[in-house]
C-alpha cells in the first residue's frame, strides 16, 4: 500500500473548478484509482482549504468540503502530537538562514515523517530530499 499526504494546495484544486489546478488535481487523483493508496492530511492543511474555499469560492463549498472530509471518510487525519514541537523547532532553526522552510512546511514534513510518509499531493512543493512532489512537471 502507498502512502501520500494530500496538501491545502492540491484539496483547493480538487474543489474549486475554476483553479488553474483543477483538471491536473482531478487527472493525478484518477491515476491513484490504479493503486492501493491510504490519504493522508492533517487539520492545518484542512483548515487552510476550507477557509480559502470559503473566502475565494463560497460557505457552501467550504461547508461542503468540511463535510466531506470529516464525515465521508477516505482520508486519514494525522494529529501532531505534543512532542513533535521539538521536531519543528528543530526542522526551523536547522533551515532559517537560508529561509527554505516555513512553519507550515515543517509541520507538513514532521507529520508525515512520523506516519513514514514520502509521496505528497501538492501544487506547492515542499522543500525536502525527503519527499517527493506529486504531481511533477512534465
Amino acid at each position: 500500500m502507498k502512502n501520500i499526504f494530500i496538501t491545502s494546495s492540491a484539496l483547493i484544486a480538487l474543489n474549486d473548478e475554476s483553479s488553474i489546478n483543477h483538471q491536473k488535481a482531478i487527472n493525478f487523483l484518477m491515476s491513484l484509482f490504479n493503486e492501493t493508496v491510504k490519504v493522508y492530511t492533517n487539520l492545518v492543511e484542512v483548515t487552510c482549504a476550507a477557509e480559502y474555499l470559503k473566502q475565494k469560492v463560497s460557505l457552501s463549498k467550504s461547508q461542503n468540503f468540511l463535510q466531506l472530509i470529516f464525515n465521508e471518510g477516505g482520508i486519514s487525519i494525522i494529529e501532531n502530537k505534543k512532542e513533535d514541537t521539538k521536531n519543528i523547532s528543530d526542522l526551523l532553526q536547522a533551515r532559517s538562514s537560508q529561509k527554505q522552510l516555513n512553519f507550515r512546511e515543517a509541520i507538513i514534513i514532521t507529520a508525515i515523517e512520523n506516519q513514514a510518509i514520502k509521496d505528497v499531493f501538492t501544487f506547492e512543493p515542499i522543500k525536502s530530499s525527503r519527499i517527493v512532489n506529486w504531481p511533477h512537471e512534465k
